[in-house]
């Protein structure tokens, strides 16, 4: 509910294995929170209240990674409607080595906000490469 006040900026972290399980995962914690309202209500309130889910996992080089950026469309049918904008895929360079690369997935977004995430993915891009000598947007 605090998130969904109007105030841009809020971010929290939810152990799940994907976009879609951390959407199910907010929904239990409300139940346990004492939520009282009806399962629409919720998952409307979910809905107006998070852009997008990021989800980060660990590459077999035990490196974290954001691996999946996924933006919530608002509510079809009762549920939360999502689409996934991003993905994170290993590709081996000319020098046989295993290089980050951000896949677009060619997903026309809903939210004006994702020019922001699109420049901050960038920089994160231009980082790793600074420091490891790879990655791509």
């Amino acid at each position: 509910q605090a998130m969904n006040t109007g105030h841009d900026g809020s971010m929290g972290t939810i152990h799940a294995s994907s976009p879609r399980e951390c959407l199910y995962r907010l929904e239990m914690l409300a139940g346990f929170a004492g939520y009282q309202g009806s399962e629409v209500s919720l998952r409307r309130q979910i809905a107006n209240a998070i852009d997008f889910i990021i989800q980060i996992g660990r590459l077999p080089n035990g490196t974290r990674r954001i691996i999946s950026i996924s933006e919530i469309t608002g509510l079809n049918d009762n549920v939360v409607a999502m689409q996934e904008l991003f993905r994170h895929e290993m590709q081996l360079g000319p020098d046989g080595q295993e290089r980050d690369r951000w896949v677009s997935l060619g997903i026309h977004p809903h939210s004006p906000k994702i020019a922001r995430l699109r420049q901050a993915l960038h920089r994160q891009q231009v980082a790793g490469m600074t420091r490891e000598g790879n990655g791509h947007v």
